[in-house]
């Protein structure tokens, strides 16, 4: 039985799960494309369920060059009825997870007419992203000011952003693929960045905004909590000093933010008059997401005295309704025939729950019971969803510690069985086999360090896994000077 430490770390980002594993093709950090020999057998594995997955584990490779290959074709069929494929990793700057998603992120846009690609990372911040790829902006000489969670340096990242702006400078390319951050996250996001992207449009469109009321009582408050932006740190930083604003200023900021909102509605066809429809969808929506960071703080603060605990671990649901929130306007953006491909970590795509004992307030407890956003969409579009998962027998990435084997009985445990270094498995192909016994029930799946390692029943969780047996950190581009 494996013990799970308490939950003391931050979880990632990330998307859908895919099970990879390489064969005997050449790859960074996958042993150089050599096989290497499956972990002794332990009594805890299901010989069943190994067997299935050997007969029907896709090989993966990650070598470059590389389009047209069974797992993709199979990817291909396996997703042709969704409107959202998310695709997850198992910890966060893993460079065979990016190898992985943007191989297959391009054949989906190619192939299967996806539209968009949807990202763990700040809604308004990312605004400048899809200006970028869409060819109505220049390329930013600082990659981290349009992210959060610290992904601006990622060379994979780039890369698959300068991809899609040369996808859509093609004139042959009738429909254009578009970027959208959907997160939210108090240590990462500022209050003054939505309000921002919010007043720059009102001042462009509405003239006599300059001097109203609700602006300037928005901007005095919120100058009182600053300290969002940069880094986890932050959070006990800006969330310290919102519990030190006095409870009637934090209600009117509250006050204020529905009448930015409102002031939104009832105007929004002089608006959209003066501009565009969706200069006026993209506006609103910063204002909404400046709502949803003052909803963190309040039920954070609702958890319990700022003395005793931040209330962090109940941010985690409502971040989760907050993606769904974000979500959903990228899908009213993309109109009809728009689909999306969703980068996310493991815990946020993943459809399923399990029952847990931990405290209600335990980080890894959430991640085990939800509400999640990937059951928000499970709900919400049942088979056009499809969540492909994560998982890593061993390695390194590039913001933790080296983790070794993974223990036995453990979901990348037991698929370290299969003689492959990387490869892809669809788990709803062992429905009603004796295979189904063991991916229905509850096992440790690995996440960003030991103390993330949380339950999970994968047959309920993900539509698809991928497998990488070791992984290494993601190549990073230095910061200009």
């Amino acid at each position: 039985m494996v013990q799970l430490l308490p939950a003391t770390c931050f979880l990632s980002p990330v998307l859908v799960i895919v099970l990879v594993l390489i064969p005997r093709y050449p790859a960074s950090g996958t042993n150089n494309g050599m096989q290497t020999a499956p972990p002794p057998r332990c009594e805890s594995a299901s010989e069943s369920f190994v067997t299935w997955a050997r007969k029907n584990a896709v090989p993966v490779s990650l070598a470059s060059d590389v389009s047209k290959q069974p797992y993709l074709e199979r990817l291909q069929k396996a997703t042709v009825d969704a409107r959202i494929v998310a695709i997850g990793e198992a910890q966060r700057r893993v460079e065979e997870f990016y190898q992985f998603r943007s191989r297959l992120f391009r054949s989906l846009v190619m192939n299967g007419g996806f539209t968009a690609l949807a990202m763990e990372t700040g809604f308004v911040e990312a605004m400048q992203l899809n200006d970028y790829v869409t060819g109505r902006g220049p390329e930013p000489t600082d990659w981290q000011k349009w992210f959060t969670n610290g992904y601006g340096d990622e060379a994979a990242l780039q890369s698959d952003l300068r991809w899609i702006r040369a996808y859509n400078r093609e004139p042959t390319h009738m429909r254009k693929i578009h970027f959208y951050g959907i997160d939210l996250m108090v240590p990462y996001s500022s209050p003054l960045t939505a309000l921002t992207a919010t007043f720059d449009y009102l001042d462009r469109v509405d003239t006599s905004f300059a001097l109203a009321p609700t602006r300037k009582a928005l901007l005095l408050t919120v100058q009182d909590f600053l300290g969002s932006g940069d880094s986890r740190a932050n959070l006990a930083v800006s969330f310290r000093r919102y519990t030190q604003v006095p409870e009637p200023q934090r209600n009117a900021y509250t006050a204020h933010l529905a009448d930015l909102i409102a002031r939104f509605d009832a105007n929004r066809l002089d608006y959209v008059a003066r501009s565009s429809e969706g200069a006026f969808a993209w506006a609103r929506h910063a204002a909404l997401v400046a709502r949803q960071l003052d909803n963190a703080y309040r039920v954070m603060l609702a958890g319990g005295a700022p003395e005793q605990r931040d209330g962090t671990a109940l941010m985690w649901p409502l971040r989760d309704a907050a993606m769904m929130e974000n979500l959903t306007f990228a899908l009213e953006r993309e109109g009809v025939g728009g689909r999306l491909v969703v980068w996310a970590h493991n815990a946020h795509i993943s459809k399923g729950s399990v029952p847990s004992t931990r405290p209600d307030t335990d980080v890894i407890r959430l991640w085990e019971a939800g509400p999640r956003l990937g059951m928000h969409l499970d709900a919400a579009f049942g088979k056009q969803y499809f969540a492909i998962g994560s998982t890593f027998y061993e390695g390194e990435s590039g913001w933790q510690r080296s983790r070794g084997p993974a223990e036995c009985g453990t979901v990348a445990g037991e698929l370290a069985r299969i003689d492959l270094d990387t490869y892809h498995l669809d788990l709803r192909s062992a429905r009603n086999q004796q295979a189904a016994k063991w991916l229905d029930s509850a096992h440790v799946m690995r996440a960003d360090n030991p103390a993330s390692d949380y339950l999970v029943v994968p047959s309920r969780a993900f539509d698809s896994v991928l497998f990488v047996r070791k992984v290494s950190p993601v190549g990073l581009v230095p910061a200009p000077r």
